[in-house]
């Protein structure tokens, strides 16, 4: 088992003299079975993980109302997650019990932890508004991008980190994460990525496979066909907008407990953009019906109108140029009168350059407005 950890530092400069910040992050290199790699990354992080998921249970104590460990143990009653991690992506389970043990921390705390989406699904319904995300099939000598604004509540963002996983029975794989987290987007080294948004009108279920281990299991795919068959073969937990991308090309799929929908902005479109509404799927989550009966409107009438689709729909067109700098411009826009695509929601903006013989991470840890863009390579 190895384990190397990197600091990249790099110098501070003012935002108010109209030049981009720079911000560490932090670059975890683990390998081994998947317990030592859960081991290498809960030791490694452990004073951030127990930090961080210390916010996260003040934050579910706030939200619903009651201790946070009785929560987590009603909440793990409740759903019946692991048989569909067991059988769709063997190994996750134990990489989590392995964070759990070099943390220092209850194996259903770290469990629970990397469950946020199916809490926001089941545990009280409510809308969340944040990620925004883009693709484009390649272009000539430009590989395909996928792209997005991770958008997440603020308490999870002290620690800007990237986890690459060595592995022996699969593709090596680099993630966006938070510490404790297994991932929540990222690519693989055969250039297969993804990344998700939130849909949470779409139907749950208690019995599907939760969202960042949809994640870790897109990436171990070897090509996005296998990927794309994966998606839609395997039972989801909770509404959500998969953008995934290979050297080939890249799709977008609205995915819930019993649909799996293909999104294009336009007939024949090679691009692609999502954010937290669903613009072809109508498999409704019972409490967003209910909330439309209460309303008098139709579910189709009772979704909001997503002003961040019509800010990417000024800049990401066909007959256009889709490059990586309109992609980062685009998802540091101010077009709109609501104001910038990104916030300070804005855990980090991440392209995937998906070129087959080297794919390449481009990230801002931040705001893509405020923070600067830096390379990761396997």
């Amino acid at each position: 088992m190895r384990i190397t950890c990197l600091w990249l530092v790099l110098a501070v400069s003012l935002v108010a003299q109209g030049e981009l910040a720079h911000r560490k992050v932090r670059v975890l290199d683990v390998s081994g079975t998947p317990k030592e790699r859960g081991l290498a990354h809960g030791r490694a992080l452990k004073a951030q993980i127990r930090e961080v998921i210390g916010d996260f249970k003040q934050d579910l104590a706030r939200d619903y109302k009651v201790d946070a460990d009785v929560f987590i143990r009603r909440f793990v009653e409740r759903t019946d997650f692991m048989p569909a991690i067991d059988k769709w992506t063997p190994g996750l389970l134990d990489e989590v019990r392995g964070i759990a043990e070099g943390a220092g921390l209850p194996f259903d705390d770290v469990y629970v932890f990397q469950l946020a989406d199916e809490i926001w699904s089941m545990g009280r319904w409510t809308q969340r508004d944040k990620c925004t995300a883009i693709a484009v099939n390649r272009r000539g000598d430009q590989p395909t991008i996928v792209a997005q604004n991770m958008d997440i509540p603020g308490f999870y963002q002290k620690f800007p980190t990237v986890l690459r996983i060595r592995r022996t029975d699969g593709p090596d794989t680099m993630v966006l994460t938070v510490p404790g987290l297994i991932g929540v987007n990222g690519m693989n080294d055969v250039g297969v990525a993804i990344a998700c948004n939130t849909l949470l009108q779409l139907a749950p279920s208690r019995k599907g496979l939760p969202c960042l281990m949809v994640v870790r299991g897109v990436l171990e795919q070897k090509n996005v066909g296998d990927a794309e068959s994966w998606l839609k073969k395997i039972p989801h937990a909770v509404g959500q907008n998969y953008t995934i991308g290979g050297p080939e090309g890249a799709k977008a799929f609205e995915c819930s407990a019993n649909a799996k929908v293909r999104f294009n902005p336009e007939p024949d479109a090679d691009f692609t953009y999502h954010t937290n509404h669903p613009l072809v799927s109508r498999d409704w989550h019972p409490d967003y019906l209910a909330r439309c009966r209460t309303r008098g409107v139709k579910p189709q009438v009772g979704l909001r109108k997503c002003w961040r689709i019509d800010a990417l729909k000024q800049r990401i067109r066909a007959g256009h140029p889709i490059t990586p700098r309109t992609i980062k411009d685009a998802l540091a826009s101010r077009d709109h009168s609501r104001g910038p695509i990104c916030g300070n929601w804005t855990y980090g903006c991440t392209l995937f350059v998906l070129n087959a013989k080297r794919p390449e991470l481009h990230l801002a840890p931040g705001r893509p407005d405020r923070i600067a863009f830096q390379r990761f390579e396997f």
